[in-house]
């Protein structure tokens, strides 16, 4: 197939496409039936919580679609911003520090138009100003380093966590620019080669340290940015169908077995890249729809901004109100509508805080001794900083080893109730470096409704092991039942679990209603 180059309409398309997907995930997440998303790490379980629930509730299947997939929006905006980025630099050719400076005047207007809506919204909703650690982490936020920092990632508003990305993005971009300018797809390659091995030591030796994401900063999005680039660069790009349909393979392989999962970002992008543009061939007449996103996809970035604060009123609502799946539907309807209504008055915010910022002048005389100096030394403390970040990293993953080995009773009865999806029975927190954890133990289960499904034991380090364990069908609804577990977690290297929990709880999907006794938990790790 051939990729003809996208004009501004395609590129609104896409964003229109991409924001809705991303608003309706970040809404439909918060509300069972669960399946948790592979999205910044991999858990196997997440597509099999996907296909069970749409077997039993075909009814929320538009729900469970944009829970498990919607996040991959996020992709299609990466890629978009590796395209048009390359479009302008290719217009108007700009050194390092100019372009640097020139992307900051658009991202802070864009962040502080969002700091702005969210001290505003929390003021006439919650009746609250932002709380000392909301200021903090704020900081963090303005400085661009929320991605590189433990548990600020997703602090204050989740979809936040993008500014680091990108940003990491505008740093790099003119170097990715003259290695692709000059050696097209070979350079791609290497990029590819480059992210892959980074993600791949990321998943199976750092994996996560102190809830630092990969996938939260460029390394882990290197392919599908440099695939826009390369889009950009190579006018009527040809490309083998036979990719489409490795993509598609690729991307399913990748939702169950670990080794495939950092591809299925990138196959995404070569995915929607064609059926889009083989929409385009079709010449597709439906003008209202091409409006809407159009007009959508226009005011995607404000919309990106405040849409993640503006879903709890409507969270609350459907907890409270709207509990129904069809009602959940109206529900995600309204808070899109809302939003979207919201993002016109951070629009005019946006569009005064750009001309503020575009009364900062970017230096004119380019080739001048001081220009240049000032240019090689932020770029050089950027370098030290990265070399710092990784030293950080692996200090903390290769700390000194130790054997242990924990047990925990718990003879007093939990009551695992209907309305409550998850009921935390006991924790252990571990303290270093392990080639392999395992888990093991008894407790005595006994349900309080015959009619009801039992819940499930689950056993869990969070983005490294989740394991349910299904009680019984036969528990008897008046008498105690004993349920054993088990379970051991290898891992490819050596593993830092500095401070991570291994929990045990139950997981209540189905609504039922038990009771929880004499709970024996042991966790080994060597």
């Amino acid at each position: 197939m051939q990729l003809k180059n996208y004009t501004q309409q395609d590129t609104s398309i896409l964003k229109g496409i991409a924001i809705i997907s991303i608003c309706l995930h970040n809404f439909f997440h918060h509300f069972a039936p669960y399946t948790g998303e592979n999205e910044f790490y991999f858990v196997s379980q997440y597509v099999h919580n996907f296909f069970n629930h749409i077997k039993e509730t075909p009814s929320e299947f538009i729900k469970l679609f944009f829970t498990y997939l919607g996040h991959y929006g996020v992709q299609i905006f990466i890629f978009i911003s590796g395209y048009g980025l390359t479009v302008s630099m290719l217009k108007r050719p700009k050194t390092w520090l100019s372009f640097v400076i020139d992307r900051l005047k658009k991202l802070y207007p864009l962040l502080l138009t969002g700091i702005i809506f969210f001290i505003l919204i929390n003021i006439l909703i919650n009746d609250r100003f932002p709380w000392e650690i909301d200021i903090k982490n704020m900081k963090y936020k303005l400085l661009f380093i929320h991605t590189l920092l433990p548990k600020q990632g997703l602090s204050i508003n989740g979809p936040w966590w993008f500014f680091g990305l990108i940003f990491q993005f505008y740093l790099i971009f003119p170097a990715l620019f003259h290695f692709i300018k000059k050696y097209n797809t070979k350079a791609f390659l290497i990029i590819c080669l480059f992210s892959y091995a980074w993600i791949f030591l990321s998943l199976y030796n750092f994996q996560k340290v102190y809830e630092v994401y990969l996938l939260q900063n460029f390394p882990g999005h290197l392919p599908e940015f440099c695939l826009g680039m390369l889009l950009a660069f190579n006018k009527d790009f040809k490309i083998n169908n036979i990719f489409f349909f490795l993509s598609i393979i690729v991307f399913c392989l990748g939702n169950f077995y670990k080794v495939f999962f950092p591809f299925t970002f990138l196959s995404t992008v070569i995915i929607f890249t064609f059926i889009y543009q083989f929409f385009k061939n079709l010449k597709f007449k439906r003008r209202i729809l091409k409006n809407f996103l159009v007009h959508i996809g226009n005011v995607s970035m404000t919309l990106f901004v405040i849409h993640g604060f503006m879903r709890q009123p409507f969270i609350k609502l459907t907890y409270n109100v709207l509990t129904t799946p069809l009602e959940h539907l109206y529900a995600g309807f309204l808070f899109i509508l809302t939003a979207y209504l919201m993002s016109f008055a951070a629009l005019h915010l946006y569009n005064v805080l750009i001309d503020i910022f575009n009364r900062i002048k970017t230096p004119t005389k380019q080739n001048t001794k001081s220009y240049k100096i000032i240019s090689k030394a932020l770029q050089i403390s950027l370098v030290a900083f990265s070399i710092f970040i990784l030293y950080y990293i692996y200090s903390q993953t290769y700390s000194d080893k130790k054997d242990i080995t924990s047990e925990f009773q718990i003879e007093k009865n939990k009551i695992v109730d209907k309305n409550t999806m998850y009921t935390f029975l006991s924790e252990h927190i571990l303290d270093n470096k392990y080639k392999s954890i395992s888990v093991e133990g008894e407790l005595d289960i006994k349900s309080l409704d015959s009619t009801a499904k039992a819940p499930y034991l689950v056993m869990e380090i969070k983005g490294i092991m989740w394991e349910k364990v299904k009680v019984p069908e036969n528990y008897n609804a008046s008498n105690y039942s004993k349920l054993k577990f088990s379970y051991k977690c290898d891992f490819l290297f050596t593993q830092c679990l500095k401070n991570k929990k291994v929990k045990l709880f139950m997981w209540n999907p189905d609504k039922g209603t038990a009771e929880v006794n004499n709970v024996n938990f042991k966790v080994y790790a060597n």
